[in-house]
Order: C-alpha cells, then sequence, then structure tokens
C-alpha cells in the first residue's frame, strides 16, 4: 500500500501557467538510474532526487520530466543510516554526483544489488583501488556551456570566491558572470550549474576546466558542450556549439593548443566543417601501459584503473588464445588490442566509421592481427566466416537484441557480455537462454563512483539440451 499521508495541494507558477503541486510523505523503495529515490503514491511512482532507501521524506510533487513524475525533496523525516554529508557543496543542485550522498559501501551494494537482478544471479562489485579511489577518477567530462541569459547559472550566491583550488568541500562554485555558465545540467532540469573545480576529475582534466572558463568561457556565444579527455601528454577539448563563434574563440583555442595547455582540440558548430588543433585524439593507458587511442567525440571508458579491471576479466573470461574470436560493438579497440593477443584470429566489428579506423590503428600500432570491419554489428557478424569459438560485445546502452540471432548463427561455446545497462542486459541474457546459453559467471564494476552507473560483465556457456522449443 502507498505509505503517503493525505497529500495537501498548492500552486505554482510556472512559465506563465497555474500549475497544482501536492506535498507528500513518503517511504523511498529504491534507486532508479538518474539516482533519485521511487516513492509509490496514492497517485503513482514519484522519482525523488535527493531521497535514498530506507527514508521517509516529505516531498511535492510537480510535473513529469521525460515523461516520468518528478518530485522535488523537502525534508528527510527519518534518514538512512547510510546518508553522509557530500564532500562537495554543489551536490544538492549539481546532477553530476546523486549519490555522493550514500555511503561509499552502500552505493556498492546498491549496484550489487541491480547487477544481480539483471544477471539472476549474486553479482558482486569488483574491488578496485584503495581509499580515495572515488575522487579524482575521472579521465572524461562532458560540461555544458551557456552564453546567454536564460541559460546561465542557477546559483552563483555566497561568499566572494577565493583563489581556484580544490577544498575539503569539494567542488567550487564559480563566480557570478552575467548569463554564463560552464559545468554540469542541475539535478531535475537543463540549466547548467557553473562550477570552478571538481573533486572527481583527474588534476589535468581540472585544470583543463580552469583554461576553459578564464580563456574561452567569456567569449563563447550561445550554448552547446565541451567534452574533456587525456591526449598525448596533455587534454583535449572537443566543443559542439549552437551558434557562430566569434574569431576570438578560434584564436583562443589556437592559443591553448600551442602554449602547450591542450595537445589537441576540435571545434564543431552545428552546420559547419569542424576546426581541428594540434593532436585531438584521446589516449588511454593500456593493461601495459600502451596508449589506446580514440577519436573525438567518440565513446570510451572515463575511469582508467577500473577499465583495466574490467579489461583482464573480459580476456580472462573469453581465454582467447587459439580461438576464432569475433568481438562485437568493438569501439576503438579497448579490448581489442588485448583479445588479438595470441588469438587465432579476431574479427573486430564497429559501426562507427571513425572508432573502426582507430580500432584498426591500435592493433596494428601492436604489430597485432585482427581484421576490423566498420559496420553494423549483425550484418558484421555475418562476415565471419564459419563458426566462431567466443563472441565478445560491448553494446551502447540499447543493448544488443538487433545481434542476437546473428551471435547464435555463428554458434559460439563462450559469450562474455560487456553491459552498461542492466534493464538491457537482462532483456538480452532472456533472448540468449531461450538459444540454450546459460550465465556461467557475473562480476560488477563500478566505473563511476557516486553515480547509479554500474558496469557488468556476464560469461555465458552454450547447453543445447537447454534450447527452448
Amino acid at each position: 500500500m502507498p505509505t503517503s499521508t493525505a497529500p495537501s495541494t498548492s500552486f505554482s507558477t510556472v512559465a506563465g501557467r497555474r500549475n497544482a503541486t501536492r506535498k507528500e510523505v513518503g517511504l523511498v523503495r529504491d534507486l532508479v538510474r538518474d539516482g533519485a529515490g521511487v516513492v509509490a503514491t496514492e497517485g503513482g511512482v514519484v522519482f525523488v532526487a535527493g531521497a535514498l532507501p530506507g527514508e521517509r521524506v516529505r516531498f511535492s510533487v510537480g510535473g513529469k520530466l521525460r515523461g516520468v513524475q518528478r518530485g522535488r525533496l523537502l525534508e528527510v523525516l527519518d534518514p538512512s543510516p547510510d546518508r553522509v554529508d557530500p564532500p562537495c557543496s554543489l551536490v544538492p543542485r549539481c546532477g553530476g554526483c546523486p549519490l555522493m550522498i550514500l555511503s561509499p559501501e552502500a552505493q556498492r551494494e546498491h549496484k550489487a544489488q541491480v547487477a544481480s537482478r539483471a544477471t539472476r544471479m549474486r553479482t558482486e562489485v569488483a574491488r578496485v583501488g584503495g581509499d580515495g579511489s572515488d575522487r579524482a577518477y575521472r579521465r572524461r567530462a562532458r560540461l555544458a556551456f551557456a552564453a546567454d541569459a536564460e541559460g546561465g547559472p542557477t546559483s552563483t550566491s555566497g561568499p566572494k570566491p577565493e583563489p581556484r583550488r580544490r577544498t575539503r568541500r569539494g567542488a567550487k562554485p564559480g563566480p557570478k558572470r552575467a548569463g554564463r555558465a560552464l559545468g554540469y545540467r542541475e539535478r531535475q532540469g537543463s540549466k547548467v550549474i557553473d562550477v570552478e573545480a571538481c573533486p572527481v576529475l583527474i588534476a589535468e582534466l581540472d585544470t583543463a576546466l580552469g583554461h576553459m572558463r578564464s580563456t574561452l568561457l567569456p567569449r563563447l556565444a550561445g550554448r552547446g558542450e565541451i567534452q574533456l579527455a587525456m591526449g598525448a601528454g596533455a587534454p583535449v577539448a572537443w566543443i559542439r556549439a549552437e551558434a557562430p563563434q566569434s574569431a576570438d574563440v578560434y584564436d583562443s583555442m589556437a592559443g591553448l593548443v600551442g602554449e602547450g595547455a591542450l595537445a589537441g582540440a576540435v571545434l564543431g558548430v552545428d552546420g559547419a566543417t569542424p576546426a581541428r588543433w594540434g593532436d585531438p585524439r584521446e589516449h588511454n593507458v593500456s593493461q601495459n601501459g600502451e596508449p589506446v587511442i580514440g577519436a573525438p567525440f567518440g565513446f570510451s571508458q572515463a575511469n582508467g584503473d577500473v577499465n583495466r579491471a574490467l579489461v583482464a576479466q573480459v580476456v580472462e573470461w573469453a581465454a582467447p588464445a587459439g580461438m576464432r574470436v569475433v568481438e562485437l560493438y568493438s569501439g576503438h579497440g579497448n579490448l581489442s588490442v588485448e583479445l588479438a593477443r595470441g588469438a587465432m584470429s579476431l574479427l573486430c566489428v564497429e559501426e562507427s566509421p571513425e572508432a573502426a579506423a582507430a580500432c584498426r590503428e591500435n592493433i596494428d600500432g601492436r604489430g597485432l592481427e585482427a581484421r576490423v570491419l566498420a559496420m553494423d554489428a549483425a550484418d558484421g557478424a555475418g562476415r565471419h566466416r564459419g563458426p566462431a569459438d567466443v563472441v565478445v560485445l560491448d553494446p551502447p546502452r540499447t543493448g544488443a537484441r538487433d545481434a542476437i540471432s546473428a551471435i547464435v548463427a555463428l554458434a559460439p561455446a563462450r559469450i562474455v557480455y560487456v553491459s552498461c545497462d542492466p534493464p538491457t542486459l537482462s532483456r538480452d541474457l532472456g533472448m540468449l537462454r531461450e538459444e540454450g546459453y546459460q550465465v556461467a559467471r557475473s562480476a560488477a564494476f563500478d566505473m563511476f563512483p557516486h553515480t547509479a552507473h554500474v558496469e557488468v560483465v556476464v560469461q555465458l556457456t552454450r547447453d543445447l539440451g537447454e534450447k527452448k522449443r
């Protein structure tokens, strides 16, 4: 039964409309993908940001966001014993680290439960790193900028900004800049929270954020995003802008690359050919210390230490030595460069031409052999000559539903599935079970501490006698 009291109703004016809001009290049952708490009310399920499982909270129920009823936390009546004081003063507003209010151990247990539901077996979160590994871990950041009045900072009030530095309280709000902000999106909306420093970024990217704020933000026009990553010896910046930019912006980017603050940069304006400076490719560190190069705006894992642990797990369970291996959704070769070592043959399939080209470069640069196809996963799997011994796949959040039939047609003895989305993983595992495959082992990886995101690796083995008719 719903655990809410009789609701009270008030009215607020938003964008000139009179919208009813209910105030209720309820018990938080679970967390959803974006870290919001799930509360059942007489009017339906409400997602409340900042509420933790087991807590009784008072909240207001407003409109829907992306089709989901959202609530705003007003008061925590019975706090969870796992609630902690977050080491960042922006947490109540910033959407970057929604679970920083939950203890690290409780975060791990929540993610283990999410992974276990998806795999139908107890799935533990691998322990990577020691104390402090949940700080300064991100080698990539996607930031939003707003250089107009409507998209400006939601809050930059407070004491006069001190010299830029990381403090005990973590991220620092930026100084007031009329109509200008650079940072992360707010928790329940599209406005930009102005961020001067971020405690989960590695030091090099935190410094690059400072360069973006001091050199670029005053000159930018309109809205867009800035992605920061590590390049060859220094950060790289990839910028997408909705509006045309002035010559000052282009000169500033050239200057940052020329002075060595950035290894390279790309600036793309809607409808125009992107401008490039230096070497804007991403460089990640592989198992043996060699760089794995990625194309600008491409996908890669943001947590270097956890990524290396994940790759090692995939290779162990794939056991590619002497095997015919097919890798789907190979990206720029994060897994490929390790699977290629010792495999009798390796076919890598990646839909993005830019990522496929980077995959070829990473494999060729190591003197390894593999066939790389730039095409859809299902079509690419069909290009494999004969059966495969092992299939490895690392699909996007939408999963691999369209490729399951092609995977089964290869008749692999083992499948190693890397998932960034437990719900689609659960769906795809169900499809593979129908074809006679069973989950043999599973492990979870906390790639993004302080968020609800969890990576899951599953090894499946074939049992044709179990195929359902």
